[in-house]
């Protein structure tokens, strides 16, 4: 069943959540350790959530193919790749794999972490390639429109895209709650109200206020 919920306060400090980004740290330092790039994305405050939530939701099989959509320089990928038995991160900015391959060569921590340059709305993979996707605050970036690029993830999936978006409830920053809502209609999910436990994003000058949006999309094999 496709479904969405908003980020929820409580998660951040149960067992789970708190435990893998423990282990998302320590996979930061091993990297900087070893002479790579020092990576700090895991205590970022908006992905303490995200990358847990996201990393539960995969199939509890290490022996799965994963498409990381826009995975830029994110350290997400190397905590899959050290999980799991193939990750590709597909993402438009060359400058930003260069700097993932730059951390595979000094590391050698990830042989089976692979970069493609490539728009997410035309992946060069045939149809159900990947077991899981995962496109972790990306589509509220992209210059590409929102539904081709998730019908892609779509095609190239087996059996999960995990999604999250960070929604405007105020100011210019983030995605608009009619595309949100455009989403639910088009790939059959509810889009909950935002409840008081729900995760603001409220940077220093309170200008803006986001929520982010954690989708689910169960894709359908004839």
């Amino acid at each position: 069943m496709n479904e969405m919920c908003w980020a929820d306060l409580y998660p951040l400090v149960s067992p789970d959540f708190f435990s893998i980004t423990r282990t998302h740290v320590d996979v930061e330092d091993e990297i900087a350790r070893l002479g790579g790039e020092r990576l700090t994305d895991a205590l970022h405050p908006p992905r303490r959530f995200e990358y847990p939530w996201t990393y539960i939701n995969i199939p509890n099989t290490r022996d799965i193919v994963i498409l990381d959509a826009g995975g830029g320089p994110a350290s997400f990928q190397y905590l899959l790749a050290l999980n799991f038995k193939r990750v590709v991160n597909v993402d438009m900015n060359r400058e930003f794999l260069a700097r993932v391959e730059a951390i595979k060569h000094r590391t050698t921590m990830f042989p089976n972490l692979e970069t493609q340059l490539g728009l997410l709305s035309k992946l060069d993979y045939p149809d159900k390639y990947f077991d899981v996707t995962t496109c972790v605050s990306v589509l509220e970036h992209s210059d590409e429109d929102v539904f081709p690029v998730i019908d892609e993830l779509i095609r190239v999936t087996k059996e999960v895209v995990l999604i999250t978006i960070d929604v405007k409830v105020g100011g210019d920053v983030g995605l608009g709650f009619d595309i949100l809502n455009e989403m639910g209609k088009r790939y059959g999910f509810e889009v909950p109200e935002i409840h008081n436990g729900a995760l603001r994003l409220i940077p220093k000058d309170g200008t803006e206020d986001m929520c982010i949006a954690c989708i689910r999309l169960e894709v359908e094999n004839e």
